[in-house]
């Protein structure tokens, strides 16, 4: 069953205005302050907070919980419902094996 109403657009002009190519490219997330040391890596068994191990990893939250879930990077530290960490051990031995 197709859409009437979709094949009504495509039959329309093209705007006069086409947006920039600077509007359309998804801009990049803009570097937050981090509430810990990066020397907190030396730390045997310190435990970290996501925001830090995104820079030490140089990954994302998302590509994180996805490498998490395929058994590549190592399973967090649960401290309550809405608070992970992971231990600067378990990073530096995922930094080691790369």
């Amino acid at each position: 069953m197709t859409n009437t109403n979709q094949w009504k657009k495509l039959d329309q002009p093209l705007p006069a205005v086409i947006p920039t190519a600077q509007k359309l490219v998804k801009t990049e997330r803009r570097p937050r302050s981090l509430r810990q040391p990066l020397e907190l890596i030396n730390v045997p068994g310190a435990l970290l907070r996501l925001e830090l191990v995104e820079v030490l990893v140089g990954l994302q939250h998302s590509a994180i919980y996805k490498h998490i879930q395929a058994g590549i990077f190592p399973q967090p530290v649960r401290r309550g419902a809405r608070c992970t960490r992971w231990t600067s051990d378990s990073i530096r031995l995922y930094l080691a094996g790369q």
